[in-house]
């Protein structure tokens, strides 16, 4: 588990450096569609909860609006919230997938993974950190 943890400050570090660097850069409209959604749920618009999803199939983005509306109960309504949610989500994506590297095919496998996912292309790391739910966030649904 201690190795995970160095893997996972590497991540929030790095993560967290390239949003800071970046900044603007990282918003994008539909992110803050699932943000419109968690901030209906806290303000009780009377919409029924079912109906707030923008897309109907979206299990991941039906989540992450619900964990949107924590971080916007937590910290306030910002941006800083959207990118916390999403870098919740990169740290359960790196769970996830050092949990079933190591229990599929050992501690190398899952050290791989995790330098891998840590260090990816620049598109992955960007995209990484916009909170919607879904395409990258779904590899934690799927392992």
């Amino acid at each position: 588990m201690r190795s995970f943890a160095i893997w996972a400050a590497a991540l929030v570090l790095l993560r967290s450096l390239l949003v800071l660097t970046l900044g603007d850069a990282f918003f994008y409209g539909e992110e803050l569609e699932k943000a419109t959604a968690g901030k209906a749920m806290l303000d009780d618009l009377g919409v029924p909860h079912h109906m707030l999803a923008y897309h109907y199939y979206e299990g991941g983005g039906f989540v992450a609006s619900h964990l949107k509306a924590v971080a916007f109960w937590l910290f306030g309504e910002s941006v800083l919230s959207n990118k916390l949610v999403a870098l919740f989500s990169c740290l359960l994506v790196l769970w996830a997938g050092w949990w079933a590297c190591l229990r599929a095919f050992g501690v190398a496998a899952s050290h791989a993974f995790c330098a891998l996912y840590v260090f990816a292309p620049a598109a992955v790391q960007k995209l990484s950190m916009i909170s919607l739910g879904i395409h990258h966030e779904a590899c934690f649904f799927i392992l």
